[in-house]
């Protein structure tokens, strides 16, 4: 009877051992399969960047800015795509170069009034 007991706990290991090895080469599979990425054409927009890095207080000319390609989905809000639009403004906040120029760095327009006093 002790022979009985004895193959039927080495046939339950092996059946026990043949399922963790089918459940790891099952695992191993759904890992090593190549992922597909389809990368296609990104869609940019012009957008307006700092030509150097530019202190507070700078009015913005052209000479100290440029064009430069941006991915529209990544576009900040605020962000400048035509230098019309932005001529003359002045910087209330640093801007790092190569970053766009924002509404947000800018000081609020304000029409020029002379003033007798």
């Amino acid at each position: 009877m002790s022979d009985d007991r004895t193959r039927v706990i080495i046939r339950a290991m092996g059946y026990a051992a043949l399922l963790v090895v089918a459940f790891l080469l099952a695992r191993a599979r759904t890992i090593a399969l190549p992922v597909e990425v389809q990368i296609g054409p990104i869609e940019t927009a012009s957008v307006i960047v700092a030509g150097s890095d530019l202190a507070p207080g700078t009015r913005i000319g052209a000479r100290v800015v440029r064009t430069t390609e941006w991915p529209a989905a990544d576009l900040p809000a605020g962000a400048f795509t035509s230098f019309e639009a932005l001529e003359g403004r002045v910087l209330r906040h640093a801007v790092p170069a190569g970053e766009p120029i924002l509404e947000s760095s800018l000081l609020p327009r304000v029409p020029v009034q002379i003033v007798a006093v």
